[in-house]
């Protein structure tokens, strides 16, 4: 997947993501942002949940990278996220 945009907020429980639930690779993630913002619980994320690679966040031109906060929601505590992960299940 590939996003292109001056100014990318990922806010409010927003998520990104390029995944897999059984066995293969997921996807590169490529964003051409000149300003991130992750907050609020906000998700950037690549993974799989079987047998496979997590697949690539690649963040190109940033002048800024902020990832901060977390967001309540039905009692459980979303943290602000940048992230790759292979699980296997």
């Amino acid at each position: 997947m590939k996003i292109t945009a001056n100014d990318l907020r990922v806010e409010n429980g927003a998520k990104i993501a390029s995944e897999t639930f059984g066995q293969g690779n997921a996807g590169d993630t490529i964003l051409n942002v000149n300003n991130l913002i992750i907050s609020n619980g906000g998700l950037i994320r690549t993974g799989t949940f079987g047998a496979g690679n997590g697949g690539e966040v690649l963040i190109n031109n940033a002048n800024s990278v902020e990832v901060n906060a977390s967001q309540t929601i039905l009692g459980s505590n979303f943290k602000s996220s940048l992230l790759n992960a292979a699980i296997k299940a």
